[in-house]
């Protein structure tokens, strides 16, 4: 797809086609859409994950090619770990704070 349509726009095809899964995703009614939204979605990050590291070792300089692309990865698994990790935390967090704003209601 980045040869053909080049990098620029593979990665705006991508990136709309991403939004559009997570648009789904929020705005669905049943189980379904979100579904579809989470497929649409993972077709979108797919072009990404594939174009933006082309891109990125195209547009940047030869003494930090190797650094960009390589921290660009390092980021996404670091991002993945913390997600995996931290949203039990996170979801407890905000039960916590539904609860006692309920509890303030009465």
């Amino acid at each position: 797809m980045g040869d053909w349509l080049g990098r620029r726009l593979a990665i705006m095809v991508g990136a709309i086609i991403f939004c559009l899964g997570g648009a789904l995703q929020a705005a669905g009614q049943n189980l379904s859409f979100f579904y579809a939204g989470r497929a649409i979605g993972g077709v979108g990050v797919g072009i990404l994950v594939m174009i933006v590291p082309m891109y990125q070792a195209e547009i940047a300089h030869p003494s930090i090619r190797g650094r960009v692309t390589g921290l660009q990865q390092l980021m996404l698994g670091i991002g993945a770990v913390f997600a995996s990790e931290l949203y039990p935390v996170f979801a407890f967090l905000l039960f916590l704070t539904l609860s006692s704003l309920d509890c303030l209601r009465d």
